[in-house]
C-alpha cells in the first residue's frame, strides 16, 4: 500500500479512478489539519493492511509473505517498562484498542439485530403467504 505526501495526492487526483477520489480527498484533509501528526499513523497502516484478511485469497499479506499467521497484539502490563512515555504509550494504546473491539462488537450487534429483524419479516411474510 503505498502512502503520499499530501502535495502528491492532490496532483495526481484527475488521474485516479472514480473511487480512489473520496479517499484522496479524505487523506488531504488528514494530512493538511494534522501535518505534524499523519506521519505517526503509517505504521498503523501498514500493519492494518498487512494483517487484513483479503477477499480474493483468503489469506492476509502478511501470511501469504511469510507463510505465517500474521502476528497480533499482547496487552501490555502496566509497569514492566521503565521509561514512563513508553509506559504512557502502551497504556493509551491498549485503550484505544480495547474501545475499538467494543466499538466493533456493538456495530456487529446492531447489524445482526437489523438482519434478524429482516429474517423475521421476510419468515413471517412466507407463512402469510402459504397459509
Amino acid at each position: 500500500m503505498a502512502f503520499l505526501h499530501p502535495s502528491s495526492i492532490i496532483e495526481t487526483r484527475s488521474s485516479q479512478a472514480p473511487f480512489g477520489r473520496p479517499y484522496s480527498s479524505l487523506y488531504v484533509v488528514f494530512c493538511k489539519t494534522t501535518t505534524e501528526e499523519w506521519i505517526e499513523w503509517i505504521p498503523w497502516a501498514e500493519f492494518s493492511y498487512n494483517t487484513s484478511t483479503h477477499s480474493s485469497t483468503k489469506f492476509s499479506s502478511f501470511e501469504t509473505v511469510y507463510g505465517v499467521p500474521s502476528p497480533s497484539f499482547l496487552s501490555y502490563i502496566p509497569g514492566t517498562t521503565r521509561v514512563m512515555a513508553v509506559d504512557e504509550y502502551l497504556q493509551d494504546r491498549d485503550a484505544i484498542l480495547k474501545e475499538l473491539r467494543h466499538n466493533l462488537w456493538m456495530a456487529q450487534d446492531i447489524m445482526k439485530s437489523h438482519t434478524n429483524q429482516r429474517d423475521e419479516i421476510f419468515s413471517s411474510m412466507l407463512e402469510t403467504s402459504f397459509m
